[in-house]
């Protein structure tokens, strides 16, 4: 199967995601083509937007608009075809190599203490590995609280990682369903479309810097179009939530804490996901969220 059979099959998923709530991850796949699509379109998106200086530049011709910058990382947006739903992405410099990044992205033993997002993340299954790719269906827990009200999504999602052979690394995701990923009684499961990753690239030239590009395209799922895209434009932030821990912790740590956090992090029998309420499984004090995901500026005025 071509690479171009691929992506017309990712077409295909897509369309029937806007229409039900998943993809079924069982049905005829070749994820490999899948994949490849998927990463092909992170990198084309991305190429879209340089970061020279420290000043944000855009391709001419881009369909990417500025949007807002925060903690040094900025944030556009794209009006996406056949829905009212937008894409987001970030992009921002960390002081570290993309090697090292990249392990923190693949760990969810660490991913609760960055993504303030996630309140449970683990794989369900792998498809495929090597020494520089894997194929997985995972799950993952959303939770954010704001503007008087809090909300709890969950995804089952078949993701990529892999490292390229010129140095960059992709993690690449998209909503289906499996058997062993079943949704959970009184959770709201969001969808999550292709265009949604991360891309690792050195920044510059410099090995020990790497300019991080953070795309999101999902629908939060019981909300109208707007109040999810106040919600979306806010998740390139975790831009932000990793250089933080990454400035905050050293590789030793990183790998201890890995392992003490690799079960279920705070999913543990009575986690906070685990109660499959949306609107009260929060407990207090479980949830500490830095970054405000609808606090109302004049730059949210292009969302309405």
């Amino acid at each position: 199967m071509s690479s171009g059979s691929g992506c017309n099959q990712v077409a295909d998923m897509e369309a029937q995601l806007r229409t039900k709530l998943t993809y079924d991850s069982q049905g005829n796949v070749d994820w490999n083509v899948v994949g490849n699509c998927l990463t092909s379109r992170i990198i084309e998106e991305a190429s879209q937007v340089k970061l020279e200086d420290g000043k944000l530049q855009l391709e001419e011709g881009s369909e990417w608009k500025y949007s807002f910058k925060e903690n040094n990382v900025f944030v556009l947006e794209k009006k996406q075809r056949d829905t009212p739903l937008k894409g987001f992405m970030g992009c921002g410099v960390i002081g570290l190599p993309v090697n090292e990044i990249a392990k923190v992205l693949d760990d969810f033993g660490t991913v609760f203490l960055w993504d303030k997002f996630t309140m449970d993340a683990k794989y369900i299954r792998v498809i495929s590995e090597s020494e520089t790719h894997k194929d997985f269906i995972a799950y993952r827990c959303f939770v954010a609280t704001r503007c008087f009200f809090k909300v709890t999504r969950d995804a089952c999602y078949y993701a990529r990682s892999k490292f390229l052979d010129d140095g960059r690394y992709v993690l690449t995701s998209m909503s289906v369903a499996d058997p062993k990923c079943p949704p959970v009684p009184g959770l709201t499961r969001m969808k999550i479309f292709s265009g949604t990753g991360w891309l690792l690239e050195p920044y510059e030239g410099s090995r020990d810097q790497t300019m991080v590009t953070y795309m999101g395209h999902s629908d939060l799922v019981g909300f109208p179009p707007i109040v999810i895209n106040l919600g979306m434009k806010r998740f390139p932030m975790n831009i932000y939530l990793l250089r933080r821990f990454l400035e905050h912790s050293t590789s030793n740590s990183r790998q201890r804490l890995s392992s003490e956090g690799t079960t279920l992090g705070v999913n543990q029998e009575q986690g906070p996901c685990s109660s499959g309420d949306d609107e009260t499984s929060l407990k207090d004090g479980a949830y500490e969220d830095p970054i405000p995901l609808c606090s109302f500026t004049a730059t949210d005025a292009s969302l309405l």
